[in-house]
């Protein structure tokens, strides 16, 4: 008996309405804090979630967060652009607010990082 191969073609590249949700999806889990120095945390039994954690958690696939994390990546302050999201995100500094702009101005190089 010959053994028989199922032929898996790739997925399909994320579209960048996919990656335009993800990153809508995570500024709404924000809206109850920034976890700092953890990917999650709870405040008045509310998850805050740190800003990768929240890509993460709203990527259906790990292309989509792949791309997501390099738009945001692209859409750090001038200052964080030779660190990192989590560096910014943990830095004293960073309010919720930050993050979630962050988040609005990554959607911005979602047609830069899918190119």
């Amino acid at each position: 008996m010959g053994r028989h191969f199922i032929e898996r073609k790739p997925p399909a590249p994320p579209t960048p309405e996919d990656v335009v949700e993800a990153l809508n999806e995570a500024h709404g889990l924000l809206a109850n804090g920034l976890a700092k120095g953890s990917a999650v945390d709870w405040v008045d039994g509310w998850p805050c979630f740190c800003i990768v954690a929240a890509i993460t958690a709203t990527s259906r696939t790990q292309q989509i967060r792949d791309e997501a994390l390099a738009a945001a990546r692209r859409a750090l302050p001038r200052g964080f652009h030779a660190g990192s999201i989590e560096a910014y995100n943990d830095h004293p500094g960073t309010t919720v607010s930050d993050a979630k702009a962050l988040l609005l101005n990554a959607k911005c190089f979602v047609g830069v990082v899918a190119a």
